[in-house]
């Protein structure tokens, strides 16, 4: 099992092999965890692009490119492959 922190910036790749990104955040149902960490806090959405690069630093108001964490199929050390 990863740490969240150990999935940033990791690649994306569709199964076909399409370049999709680099993961700039997770979703999670529930509200933010402030002082203590739950180590059972499942994760529902992959949030990359630069869409979501920008959603993230405040950049941008706009509909950040997702893909939910039920599509992911194979993670390694540098990349995340989803069946979209």
């Amino acid at each position: 099992m990863k740490r969240i922190t150990e999935l940033q910036h990791l690649e994306i790749y569709s199964k076909s092999g399409e370049y999709l990104g680099r993961v700039f955040d997770l979703r999670s149902a529930g509200l933010p965890e402030h002082g203590t960490t739950s180590r059972a806090r499942v994760i529902d959405q992959i949030v990359y692009g630069m869409v979501g690069l920008f959603e993230r630093l405040g950049i941008r108001q706009s509909k950040a490119e997702t893909v939910d964490w039920a599509s992911v199929v194979e993670i390694d050390e540098k990349r995340i492959v989803v069946d979209i």
